[in-house]
């Protein structure tokens, strides 16, 4: 999406889903695509 036509809370809540993915799912993906399993505890994060 072009962050153009995002207003400044769209863009902050885009980077902060961005920030969250990196950080805590990333780590993680390897299992996560190997088990078809997503951890309970990031859902709880989100």
């Amino acid at each position: 999406m072009n962050a153009h036509f995002l207003t400044e809370d769209q863009q902050a809540f885009q980077n902060n889903v961005r920030r969250f993915a990196e950080e805590r799912i990333q780590p993680q993906a390897e299992q996560i695509d190997r088990t078809a399993a997503f951890p309970a505890e990031l859902f709880a994060e989100m």
